[in-house]
């Protein structure tokens, strides 16, 4: 099962903190073993997380992106939503753990509509937390729970000036952005991770004006026309940047 037990997390461009495990939680397992976790994906949201006028961390599942946030900047609020009661629970350790109460925890899916579902995730060997839960998907290898469903515009957050969002939720993506139209007219930073292109197209048309990255965690920014669809086997993020916030890339 591996390492079980509180760590301190200190990787990323902003001040320690510490994550606790029971030998099940992925993201701690790479912080251990790699000494590392999405490097240049974390660098940039710490870049922007500085400046930012709100963060909504979409897919928080155990918290990294959203404690990492709270750590830089106790002055805001960290939106954080896991509609997986199991993954959430984690989530809620963690974040008293390191006594980080602007972290607004939300244990609701995010769609295009306001409802109720079910949530499916594969069941792991070992119990293992998983990151991958589906609204309205069935099967006998999968676990379920019965969640709310909402839409971040339903949430009503002040974006500000600078909102800063990251949105990883399993091929959910679009029905997301679908929801968030009111907060989209805000113009946030985004850092996403999307597999589907048919996503990415519609998101791409949904912000024009946008400059569009594919974040490489060695380092490198490539910028492309629109959004291009992540090869699995990579696992890349890509960064959605409004033109006016581009001055920060170079600070």
């Amino acid at each position: 099962m591996g390492f079980r037990g509180f760590h301190n997390v200190d990787l990323f461009d902003c001040p320690p903190f510490q994550l606790f495990t029971n030998g099940d939680d992925p993201a701690s397992t790479t912080i251990l073993e790699d000494l590392s976790f999405e490097a240049h994906s974390m660098r940039l949201w710490c870049k922007f997380a500085r400046e930012a006028t709100s963060i909504l961390d979409i897919g928080a599942h155990v918290g990294v992106y959203s404690l990492a946030a709270a750590s830089l900047r106790k002055d805001i609020q960290i939106h954080a939503f896991e509609p997986n009661p199991f993954v959430a629970a984690r989530l809620r350790v963690n974040k008293h753990l390191n006594g980080f109460e602007n972290i607004v925890e939300h244990n609701v899916a995010l769609s295009y509509v306001r409802t109720t579902s079910t949530l499916s995730w594969p069941r792991k060997a070992g119990g293992l937390l998983n990151s991958g839960s589906a609204l309205a998907v069935t099967g006998d290898a999968l676990e379920s729970a019965l969640v709310r469903v909402e839409t971040v515009d339903a949430f009503n957050i002040p974006a500000g000036a600078a909102p800063l969002v990251k949105i990883d939720v399993e091929g959910s993506e679009l029905a997301v952005f679908s929801g968030m139209q009111a907060f989209l007219r805000a113009r946030p930073t985004i850092i996403l991770e999307s597999f589907l292109q048919d996503a990415c197209d519609k998101i791409t048309a949904m912000l024009a004006g946008y400059r569009f990255f594919l974040i490489e965690e060695g380092g490198a920014l490539i910028e492309q026309e629109k959004l291009v669809a992540a090869d699995i086997a990579l696992d890349r993020n890509q960064l959605l940047l409004p033109p006016e916030r581009s001055t920060l890339l170079s600070k």
